[in-house]
């Protein structure tokens, strides 16, 4: 994260996979990013399949609080780009 008042650049998490970022948002505060997400690594969707009941996900929409990317809140992706696929998030 990079303040530009004092340009001062705050450390964040990393992320292997893509990010959308023209599918993406900030808050107006700069508190919350909605973003949209892709990875398809065998071990990725696996450990996905394994810990949300089966469901297959390559693609989701999660909540976070920058600079981190660590979800709040997640939402399966992976029937089209649709963007938020269940009315419920899954739990991260």
């Amino acid at each position: 994260m990079w303040n530009t008042r004092t340009d001062e650049i705050t450390q964040g998490s990393w992320f292997h996979g893509r990010l959308y970022e023209w599918m993406s948002d900030l808050s107006p505060d700069g508190q919350h990013l909605l973003y949209v997400a892709r990875n398809e690594a065998k071990r990725r969707v696996q450990a996905a399949a394994e810990t949300f009941d089966g469901e297959h996900m390559w693609s989701w929409t999660a909540l976070c609080r920058p600079p981190r990317v660590k979800a709040l809140g997640l939402w399966n992706a992976s029937d089209g780009w649709s963007g938020v696929a269940c009315s419920q998030p899954t739990r991260p």
